[in-house]
């Protein structure tokens, strides 16, 4: 249907509408604007044309839906906010309704990715040479991974079939190690090992030291999040040995600063702080001061953040932090930018600097409208519980701590989960509730030590005995 007076269809519309509230994506609390009721008000058409166009827009992947808390709405309303596909929609209406014929993107990174996304998918339409189609999906594959968006899982698979037809051992190897970064990046972290391990196997016929340390290194992460810190180190360790047969110093930099990772995640902050130093050192030697000096000033923050030993550690993080957001902006790198916020919105918590906290979760929120990555959605909920709670908005605090514990346990993020139970346990010390604190500590507590975080078991047994 199109609008007489615009124009403009009634898809195209929605779209727009949406587009000024891609704030609220990922949030437990919403304007009525973003759900059908609203947007038959705005648009002044009838319901059943927006629940119909809407259902459209989902099925070729324009929006996206959820639920959240609509004002003046006691429950929960189902929302719609636009996918990445869709912000490009906006800007491309926006472009044509303004006389241009390029479409304003929001983000210098944005725009020259998307722009090569969208020469190589129009370039990948024109021929029939599959040699050359690989190489372009191939690539396609690299711009989603660089841009922070999930890969294309079709795509992936479109890669894969391809490089068995006609690509090399280790083009089909890094088929495989591509797809396991789709489902990696879409927290699905069985599939992703699984395939992750069938690249390993073809990596090790065809003798890629490179690529082997690089698939033992994505594996590592991957069982991180799982919690099986064990398998973590195996392949840590198996990533280091292929990549210094190699020569690789950058793969090799890469392996030291998860191998740092691994020792936040065990609970051994002075030996997390002494591995990050030297793959700092590393870093500068090889001039390496973008993505991977961010990484480690990150991990460094996350060192100091975790230990909370006194108030000078938590003012290093925040120093750490602010060091990671220049570097990210500098480099137009937007998840860098998205983590070291959230680093440094906690910092400021603990700091009690609640006005900076607000800043820096404000400036996430609509970054996140261009990454659709699980883990910050989940991060933020979290820090939203720990920044109401010190405001004093306790039915807020508890409904972003119990959204946060409910995200991690669908990603089976058993670290985080234990991480927010210990919050909300102190969040629920603040009301006087020490059953429900109790509980939390107990399962907490439960799960660092099925992950030997000693740093972690060490604090919450302290905390249960205080209850």
């Amino acid at each position: 249907m199109t609008n007489r007076k615009s124009g403009l269809l009634l898809e195209d519309k929605i779209i727009l509408h949406l587009s000024n509230y891609q704030d609220f994506k990922g949030r437990w609390d919403a304007p009525k604007a973003i759900c059908q009721d609203g947007i038959t008000g705005a648009l002044s058409i009838h319901q059943p044309q927006v629940a119909k166009n809407v259902k459209s827009l989902i099925k070729k992947g324009y929006l996206k839906e959820g639920s959240a808390y609509v004002e003046d709405i006691a429950r929960q309303r189902k929302i719609y906010y636009l996918t990445t596909k869709g912000i490009l929609k906006a800007n491309e209406i926006k472009g044509a309704l303004k006389g241009r014929g390029t479409p304003f993107k929001p983000k210098e990174l944005l725009a020259t990715l998307s722009n090569a996304i969208h020469g190589l998918q129009q370039l990948k339409s024109t021929t029939n040479d599959a040699k050359i189609q690989l190489d372009i999906i191939s690539k396609l594959q690299e711009l989603y991974y660089e841009l922070g968006h999930d890969l294309n899982i079709d795509e992936s698979y479109r890669v894969l079939e391809l490089s068995k037809d006609i690509g090399k051992g280790s083009d089909v190897a890094r088929a495989y190690y591509y797809l396991g970064q789709s489902f990696s990046l879409q927290t699905q972290w069985d599939k992703a090992i699984e395939n992750f391990h069938k690249g390993l196997e073809i990596a090790e016929k065809v003798n890629e030291s490179n690529l082997l340390g690089e698939i033992h290194l994505a594996i590592s992460s991957n069982y991180s999040k799982l919690g099986n810190l064990k398998k973590q180190l195996h392949h840590l360790k198996q990533g280091l040995k292929f990549s210094e047969e190699a020569g690789n110093r950058l793969l090799t930099m890469k392996i030291t600063i998860d191998m740092g990772a691994y020792h936040i995640f065990e609970g051994n902050y002075s030996k997390a702080e002494n591995t990050l130093d030297k793959a700092l050192t590393e870093s500068q030697n090889l001039h390496y001061e973008d993505y991977h000096f961010l990484r480690i000033t990150h991990n460094l923050g996350m060192v100091h953040l975790l230990r909370g030993a006194s108030k000078k550690d938590f003012e290093k993080a925040a120093g750490y932090f602010e060091k990671t957001l220049a570097v990210a902006e500098k480099n137009k790198y937007l998840m860098g930018e998205a983590y070291a916020l959230n680093g440094g919105a906690e910092a400021y918590i603990k700091l009690g600097n609640i006005e900076k906290a607000r800043k820096c979760l404000k400036q996430v929120e609509p970054k996140l409208t261009y990454l659709d990555n699980k883990n910050l959605q989940t991060g933020l909920k979290r820090l939203y519980g720990m920044l109401y709670a010190a405001e004093g908005d306790m039915d807020k605090a508890e409904r972003s701590f119990n959204e946060s514990i409910k995200m991690g346990r669908e990603m089976k993020h058993l670290y985080f989960v234990g991480l927010v139970l210990t919050d909300y346990a102190d969040f629920c010390k603040m009301r006087g509730k020490k059953a429900k604190q109790k509980a939390a500590l107990e399962e907490a507590l439960s799960i660092m030590k099925q992950l030997k975080n000693k740093g972690n078991i060490k604090k919450i047994e302290k905390k249960l005995a205080e209850v």
